[in-house]
């Protein structure tokens, strides 16, 4: 699968660079570039324990004047979550189900940048809700702990691709579909993230700038996979074409 991505990045390699970047930042992804400016403050705590008792003390005498200030911070701040939920919902997700389908296309050499938003067009609501229901399913078992939701992002692994080929499929279907095609392939997924920690090592060296650069192949090996995974399900009659029409080679 890793050597099939090598060779569908060959001479896309830039395109698809450029296509993750922009999906990452369209999607809310981060550069992974932390904030250190915290570092050091512990060694001063001590000789310094006067000014938090000045700093208390100005609170206690003014509390009619910061508990409305506290009180507009916290509104704010929770708007701007509730924003960041809607923007991930009504736009992120289509946008990396556009990414899914740019590799998918790639495969055959036929990508575009274009393809990073052939989700807002006819189908764009049902892409929506299906991922709204997959998500919310992984959020709920996370709930239980950490491990019944790790698996069940697992299980939807190719709940994105399938809306890729298909973007009116039922959610329903979406989600048992994935279900079906992922059933005891769930630790060959694992395994295919888990080859790459060896990239994952060097990146940090590099402050996390090299995963910019390591992300479409990664993509691109995860594309083969679903392709494995859609191919086993046409054998196995858990799907068709019909339902899974294909992208360019079809």
């Amino acid at each position: 699968m890793k050597q099939n991505a090598k060779n569908a990045l060959t001479g896309h390699y830039w395109l698809a660079l450029a296509v993750s970047f922009l999906a990452g930042l369209l999607g809310g992804g981060t550069s992974g570039v932390g904030s250190f400016g915290g570092i050091g403050w512990r060694e001063n705590f001590n000789s310094k324990t006067e000014g938090f008792d000045s700093v208390r003390e100005f609170f206690e005498q003014n509390r009619e004047v910061w508990i409305p200030v506290v009180a507009v911070v916290s509104v704010l701040l929770a708007l701007a979550v509730i924003g960041g939920v809607c923007f991930q919902i009504f736009f992120g997700n289509p946008v990396g189900v556009g990414h899914n389908l740019f590799y998918l296309e790639n495969r055959y050499g036929k990508a575009e940048i274009g393809h990073l938003f052939r989700a807002f067009r006819p189908g764009y609501i049902n892409v929506v809700k299906v991922l709204f229901f997959k998500n919310l399913s992984i959020f709920l078992w996370s709930l239980l702990l950490i491990i019944p939701g790790i698996v069940k992002s697992y299980e939807y692994f190719a709940v994105g691709y399938i809306l890729a080929e298909n973007p009116y499929i039922d959610y329903r279907r979406a989600l048992e579909l994935s279900r079906q095609m992922t059933d005891g392939k769930k630790w060959y997924i694992f395994v295919l993230q888990l080859s790459f920690i060896g990239w994952w090592l060097l990146c940090l060296l590099s402050c996390g700038m090299g995963f910019i650069f390591l992300n479409p192949y990664m993509q691109a090996t995860f594309a083969e996979m679903y392709c494995a995974l859609r191919d086993a399900a046409f054998e196995a009659n858990i799907t068709s074409p019909q339902e899974l029409p294909g992208v360019a080679a079809v």
